[in-house]
């Protein structure tokens, strides 16, 4: 698949997706005042500048688009790739776009399900006020994909993204455990996203995994040892002291994190080179 002229800043017009979660559903595109309104949304995504988000427009529907969020350090997403695919009602922007995640059966926040529901005022699936609710005057697209980025997959404690906790203190027993099981959950996500990445975010995903998957691979041994301190690597991915029931997960994450590594990571130095 060929992307139609140049990714501008994270932006691109592809001619095909690959796997996309709404592609079966009618095309929504209803009359030119829906294509110019989506082509001003679209300008928005053009002007931003981000190495952490990535987005991709269909040419042939404008109704059908895709994100790619890469975790930032000091979450527990740090180095994790989240898709999420988005439909435009004919009526667009008088109301909403939905938006379904690709989970792989996972669920890392609570605004985020394994179904691949997104939860989220913005989108009319929360409950909100004011500014947290779409606005047919001045919500748009990249508010959406930077909102999911920022508010859900930005956060350092993702257990008081549940409806109705408060936070008290901050890396309380139960955020702490929480963020705990978000992360390996998080981690299979990311596994599955190197190995069946669509085409059109494939050289991004697989280019982030090759500089990274070295440190992510030091942090899973390392949360299988006992008595960590918190250094700059814990840092990063939010966490620290994985109790002992969890190693096992943690096990079968870096088997299989090692059989990607080789066939994306690095390539390994040869002993002529070594010596």
């Amino acid at each position: 698949m060929e992307e139609i002229g140049q990714s501008v800043a994270g932006f691109a017009i592809v001619d095909e997706f690959e796997k996309h979660l709404f592609s079966e559903t009618e095309n929504q595109i209803s009359n030119s005042k829906f294509t110019k309104d989506v082509s001003k949304h679209l300008d928005l995504i053009r002007d931003e500048n981000s190495e952490s988000l990535y987005f991709r427009s269909l040419e042939s529907r404008l109704d059908l688009h895709r994100f790619l969020v890469i975790g930032a350090p000091k979450t527990i997403y740090y180095n994790s790739y989240f898709l999420f695919d988005m439909i435009l009602p004919n009526d667009y922007p008088r109301q909403e776009p939905k938006v379904t995640m690709h989970a792989f059966g996972q669920s890392t926040n609570p605004n985020l399900y394994s179904n691949g529901y997104v939860c989220l005022s913005l989108l009319g699936t929360w409950s909100g006020d004011g500014v947290e609710l779409w606005d047919s005057e001045s919500s748009n697209l990249l508010q959406v994909a930077k909102s999911i980025q920022g508010l859900i997959l930005g956060v350092d404690e993702p257990y008081y993204n549940e409806p109705g906790i408060e936070m008290e203190e901050k890396d309380s027993a139960e955020s702490v455990e929480y963020s705990q099981m978000a992360l390996i959950q998080s981690m299979s996500i990311m596994l599955n996203m190197v190995k069946f990445v669509p085409k059109e975010f494939s050289s991004i995903v697989r280019s982030h995994f090759k500089a990274h998957c070295l440190e992510t691979l030091e942090f899973v041994k390392l949360m299988q040892t006992e008595n960590i301190q918190l250094n700059k690597l814990t840092e990063r991915f939010r966490v620290n002291n994985f109790p002992q029931g969890y190693w096992p997960q943690l096990k079968e994450l870096e088997l299989e994190l090692q059989e990607l590594i080789k066939l994306y990571g690095p390539a390994p130095i040869s002993r002529t080179l070594q010596q």
